[in-house]
């Protein structure tokens, strides 16, 4: 039987398509995240390529585990759509011109218009023909198959221009694909395709949000958290910030979170009070996570800045924050609305984890900051109040602590 008894998964990469030069690394990379996600999740099943997209084989799942990996997909970054579709397989040339095949296209269209077949609904059929030794044009087989459907199923109208229903038929070299639905995907690019940054990570809405958009990029993420105290790596785990990097960790695949106890700092400023200590917190933070990223190999930090959303992320006080690292700064949420970052962080599903009672650092530190520093007003400040500003950073680093995680848990090592 030349129609296969399981279906497939057709998944196709959009913008990896467009990378002319680095396309092929970039669809490997796209395929290789895949396969990982798959295994991780238990399920053993090959990833291949074929012409202009990824098809994984669903002959030997069961109908649950189908549905699992459909959801799986969903949420890896480098999928414009996917769907599943039945594959007829043709033997080039001995087939090409066998009436079987024909045959078993035509039963594979009926059989998935059937399913969907609705007098008040309309339809059309689009036909890609690659292989152009098959000997059916495109034009042709749309016109064949679409009037099939009209005479062997409830379907009475057809519409080219927004049909209720689109029928799919992907001719390539020996092998036909047809399917109707396109799942949508997340789009982007390959995690580990853009390099690794260092996200500043807090207990809000924002940063985790901003972790997501750069992993969405291409970017593998880390996180860096400054703690109120010291923490073991078991209660670390325990704590929001934990479970607010390991879900961010279902979008980026593998992820470090850095907790950093930030008592060495407070203890230097007590009893220094000034409108400047919040952005002076920010610059101490930035700093850390500077020496951080040469061990995590990270190219750039990222924080949830929003400008004038607080106090603490005016336009000047942003600069004078990001002034003292050598290191690229992305803030992808810089224009965002609230409620736009709420709807992400809802989709996402960190947004529950993030309203969650939690001590931020930042609200620690002042509640009343000063919203117009300067670089050079805080440089002076920082050598009146820090007259061994390496040994603080120093400390804090020698206390902190890591925890992995990988695809929503936390692993060892």
């Amino acid at each position: 039987m030349r129609v296969l008894p399981g279906e497939h998964i057709l998944i196709h990469y959009g913008e990896v398509g467009l990378k002319r030069k680095i396309q092929p690394q970039l669809r490997r990379l796209l395929q290789r995240n895949i396969q990982q996600t798959l295994k991780h999740n238990g399920y053993r099943v090959p990833v291949r390529q074929t012409r202009g997209y990824l098809s994984i084989d669903l002959e030997s799942m069961l109908p649950a585990g189908r549905k699992n990996i459909l959801g799986l997909l969903r949420e890896i970054f480098g999928i414009i759509w996917y769907t599943r579709a039945v594959r007829i397989k043709y033997a080039i040339p001995a087939d090409i011109n066998n009436t079987e095949i024909k045959q078993d296209l035509e039963k594979t269209v009926l059989h998935l218009a059937a399913a969907k077949a609705d007098a008040e609904k309309t339809y059309c059929v689009r036909v890609r023909r690659s292989d152009k030794r098959f000997p059916v044009k495109s034009l042709e087989l749309e016109r064949e198959l679409g009037t099939l459907i009209g005479a062997k199923t409830q379907f009475r109208k057809v519409n080219l221009e927004n049909p209720d229903y689109t029928f799919y038929i992907e001719i390539q070299s020996g092998e036909i694909y047809v399917y109707c639905e396109k799942l949508p995907g997340n789009q982007g690019l390959p995690v580990g395709s853009a390099g690794r940054v260092l996200t500043l990570l807090s207990g809000g809405i924002d940063s985790p949000v901003a972790a997501y958009l750069v992993a969405r990029r291409g970017c593998k993420v880390d996180f860096v958290h400054f703690t109120a105290s010291h923490v073991t790596p078991e209660q670390a785990h325990r704590e929001k910030i934990a479970r607010l990097a390991a879900q961010i960790s279902r979008y980026t695949i593998q992820s470090r979170l850095y907790l950093i106890p930030y008592t060495y700092f407070q203890l230097a400023l007590m009893n220094k009070k000034n409108p400047f200590e919040l952005v002076l917190f920010r610059r101490f933070m930035v700093r850390v996570a500077e020496k951080i990223s040469f061990q995590s190999k990270a190219k750039a930090l990222v924080t949830g800045d929003n400008l004038s959303q607080v106090a603490s992320q005016t336009i000047w006080n942003i600069a004078a924050t990001v002034s003292v690292t050598n290191l690229p700064v992305l803030q992808p949420l810089i224009t965002y609305e609230k409620q736009e970052i709420i709807s992400l962080a809802r989709k996402i599903e960190t947004y529950p984890i993030s309203i969650e009672p939690y001590k931020d650092c930042c609200a620690l530190i002042s509640r009343n900051p000063n919203v117009a520093s300067k670089s050079n007003e805080l440089n002076r400040l920082e050598e009146e109040i820090f007259p061994d500003y390496r040994s603080i950073i120093m400390d804090s680093i020698r206390d902190m602590i890591t925890l992995n995680f990988q695809m929503g848990k936390r692993t060892m090592g």
